[in-house]
């Protein structure tokens, strides 16, 4: 990690390692700049892509000659979708400028596939908590050594207290929703980002990405069978898992109240069991980020988010640094 020279209590001249590599400031800013730029880019990017469907609906309609597209506002909205994509790479750059002063990223997220500048700019602006705490009462931010201002990865004590941060925590053995007139716990745009990183690892080559090979692993302890068509699941296993309660609509529930054959009726099995494994997947790529950044500040640690059979049953720890080698090797 960047070593930072920084004036400790005792009046003596220290050297200490910080995961932003910035020590006065400036990188409080920077780091409130992060968030910014990663919701900015996300709100670019969503009307970018409203923009092109406008597009492509018109073009579907019959808008295919020049003549007819420069008359209609099938190519102002083409002329838009291009202007905004522009702006999308102005903000990666601005995110990846900051970035390069993050060992996090400089050194682990970077060579982690399917984690880019801007996943993982909204990882460490979420982590970071920029409102509430007085910066001048932190004498040596962002190293957190001495005063635990709760500004950084210091206000997550455990691993289970980031999970429930993100929104990846369970209640009643269940994925929370939110409620109307509740108050989320969570924050639900690091819920979102969490969501994206899963779809991420999901487009990465399995033999080349750790978290797409262990997701796919998973889903066969799960009885998933991979197919030329993708995942299916054997009619016999999806009724051992709808009598265990998952993928239960009302239409399965009451015929199997009635005591009806469920066996072929169109369930949500699959795609239950689907968002489990990969927020499992997630909360183990969470955890290596908390278990990173907290050695970098020289907080205490515990072991990484167990991989876990049905039941609770652990099936083994995998580590942060057993997942970096074992991307390194295969660049």
């Amino acid at each position: 990690m960047v070593k930072n020279k920084v004036e400790n209590p005792n009046g003596n001249n220290g050297t200490q390692m910080s995961i932003s590599g910035m020590v006065d400031d400036k990188g409080n800013k920077d780091f409130e700049q992060l968030r910014y730029l990663v919701e900015s880019y996300y709100d670019i990017q969503d009307v970018r892509v409203r923009t092109g469907n406008r597009t492509f609906q018109l073009t579907q309609k019959g808008i295919d000659t020049e003549q007819e597209r420069e008359t209609t506002k099938g190519k102002v909205s083409e002329t838009y979708a291009e202007s905004l994509k522009r702006i999308e790479s102005t903000i990666q750059k601005q995110i990846e400028v900051i970035l390069k002063s993050v060992p996090l990223w400089t050194e682990y997220l970077k060579d982690i596939r399917g984690i880019g500048p801007v996943l993982a700019g909204g990882v460490i602006g979420y982590i970071y908590k920029p409102v509430g705490i007085d910066i001048k009462k932190c004498s040596v931010f962002p190293e957190h050594k001495t005063c635990h201002c709760g500004k950084s990865i210091e206000r997550f004590p455990n691993i289970s207290k980031l999970h429930a941060y993100a929104g990846l925590h369970v209640v009643n053995g269940k994925a929370p929703k939110r409620e109307k007139n509740v108050k989320s716990n969570w924050n639900s745009k690091f819920r979102t980002l969490s969501w994206k990183i899963g779809q991420s690892f999901m487009k990465q080559p399995e033999e080349k990405s750790f978290y797409r090979d262990l997701y796919s692993k998973e889903k066969v302890k799960l009885g998933f069978v991979k197919t030329a068509d993708g995942w299916d699941m054997p009619k016999e296993i999806r009724e051992q898992w709808i009598a265990k309660g998952v993928g239960q609509t009302n239409e399965i529930k009451k015929k199997l109240e009635q005591g009806q054959e469920i066996s072929n009726e169109k369930d949500a099995v699959k795609g239950h069991l689907d968002a489990r494994v990969r927020r499992k997947v997630v909360k183990l790529f969470l955890s290596h980020v908390w278990l990173k950044w907290r050695e970098s500040e020289g907080l205490s640690v515990t072991d990484p988010y167990p991989m876990t059979k049905m039941g609770g049953e652990h099936t083994g720890l995998i580590t942060a640094d057993e997942v970096y080698k074992w991307e390194l090797e295969r660049k």
